[in-house]
């Protein structure tokens, strides 16, 4: 099914605060407890595959990364970019998933940890259903 989509992103560091906003049309499908949503922007295109109880955020592009999103786990992702690559820890503190296969909103809050120095981020994904 296409869909819109509308990522809301602020990322907290060193007492500042950043936040991006962008539209993308996409596409979203069910499969089972599997709900796949894809999506292009003008840098990158992204895949998101939720479940119950985490995300999954690949994106690719100049910069690429799969980050895994499970509240009270700390995964390790690659993030390359094309100065190189380096890992991330990601750690998820709150996943309020209320996705379905007509749209729906996502919302976590989560930390990255990068090689002494850490972010504290938030992401809001509005998906909804283009009709004809």
């Amino acid at each position: 099914m296409t869909v819109t989509v509308t990522v809301r992103a602020t990322q907290y560091m060193d007492g500042e605060c950043d936040r991006t906003e962008q539209q993308a049309v996409g596409t979203l499908e069910k499969r089972g407890r599997l709900l796949r949503l894809s999506y292009t922007e003008e840098e990158a295109s992204t895949t998101l595959t939720v479940t119950p109880d985490k995300v999954v955020i690949d994106r690719r592009g100049e910069t690429a990364s799969v980050m895994t999103l499970q509240v009270g786990m700390t995964h390790l992702c690659n993030y390359q970019t094309p100065y190189g690559a380096f890992t991330i820890g990601v750690t998820a503190q709150r996943l309020d998933n209320r996705l379905g296969e007509h749209g729906g909103v996502l919302n976590a809050s989560y930390r990255l940890d990068m090689g002494g120095g850490a972010t504290q981020n938030e992401i809001e994904i509005l998906v909804k259903e283009v009709s004809c």
